[in-house]
């Protein structure tokens, strides 16, 4: 995303927090979640805190939420990233001011959704930021660290809600000179969900690897909490020592409110100096028994020529044999 993408920190952090304003008479908001209309204007409040014995300087700034690709956790885009859907819609009374030691303010807000807007589910955030970093030194170097905490903003458009999800990345890739051998490798799996609909899901991914002989691996089960529309997530697995004779297969199954999808890749581990080697014993295999041959074969031709002519015979046939055998001069040939 333009302008980076930071994760979503809890709304608050011990030090300082941001949430929903409490509304008198109602339980405590985790966070805000509207159902409106395309052309609706809402009125609202965050409350900031400051827990420290000191003054804190603070910027306030509405986001867009995203998914982020590695692991899909859900985030918020920087404060200067394009704004598109809720960190357009929300427009905030403060975005700048200072907390006392120990207390708090509410900062008013609107949101104020367009007209025209396809219904779905939609999230932002109002994101608290220290104007001034805690400053951390590690060995010889320095750091400037903001530490933002955020609430997230959910807006749901009302109107025809179609659950979606597909898997569009599933590989394996193994390394490891054992499996060259037929021995173990080391594998590494990576697959790729991403919401085609327009609801908010939270779908489970399964992931199982499967040798082509031995047992079945199931990897722990991965769930993606708040898998935004139009976003994707990405997770990575390393699989040390999997047995892959020949052959190793990953099956993924998805479950969600979008129902049961699958997806099967398979990876080929040729253990090509396994390979080579049975090739070489073939062959010295072979030219054993081709030279054992051989060595009958004179062996039977003398056997023979003694059998039929006596000792003088025997002597011709043994000479006839090695002459074969060696190159030598045919019977009935004269020498130049």
């Amino acid at each position: 995303m333009a302008g980076g993408v930071r994760p979503a920190s809890a709304a608050g952090n011990g030090l300082y927090s941001v949430f929903p304003a409490h509304i008198a008479g109602n339980a405590a908001r985790p966070y805000f979640n509207y159902l409106v209309n395309p052309s609706s204007t809402i009125k609202d409040a965050v409350t900031v805190t400051n827990f420290t014995a000191e003054s804190i300087a603070f910027k306030l700034y509405s986001t867009d939420a995203v998914n982020a690709q590695n692991g899909g956790d859900f985030a918020y885009n920087s404060a200067e990233a394009p704004k598109h859907s809720v960190g357009a819609w929300v427009q905030l009374s403060a975005v700048g001011f200072t907390l006392p030691p120990h207390t708090l303010a509410n900062v008013p807000f609107t949101l104020d959704v367009p007209a025209g807007m396809t219904p779905g589910d939609y999230a932002g955030g109002i994101v608290l930021q220290t104007l001034n970093p805690t400053v951390e030194k590690r060995g010889a170097l320095t750091f400037d660290v903001y530490q933002n905490v955020g609430t997230r903003v959910y807006v749901r458009i009302a109107g025809p809600l179609h659950p979606s999800v597909s898997i569009t990345h599933l590989s394996i890739d193994t390394h490891g000179w054992a499996g060259l051998v037929g021995g173990p490798v080391n594998a590494v799996v990576t697959y790729t969900l991403t919401n085609t609909g327009n609801e908010i899901l939270n779908p489970t991914a399964r992931l199982s690897l499967s040798p082509l002989a031995g047992s079945t691996v199931n990897l722990p089960p991965k769930l993606f909490a708040s898998l935004l529309p139009h976003n994707s997530g990405t997770v990575t697995y390393l699989v040390k020592n999997q047995e892959a004779l020949l052959k190793i297969s990953a099956d993924l199954k998805v479950t969600s409110r979008a129902g049961p999808i699958t997806a099967s890749t398979t990876a080929w581990v040729i253990p090509w100096l396994l390979i080579l080697a049975l090739i070489l014993l073939g062959l010295l295999f072979w030219w054993w028994r081709r030279r054992r041959r051989r060595r009958r074969a004179v062996a039977a031709a003398v056997v023979v020529g003694a059998a039929a002519g006596g000792p003088e015979s025997a002597a011709a046939a043994a000479e006839v044999s090695t002459g074969a055998v060696d190159g030598g001069a045919s019977p009935g040939s004269t020498g130049g």
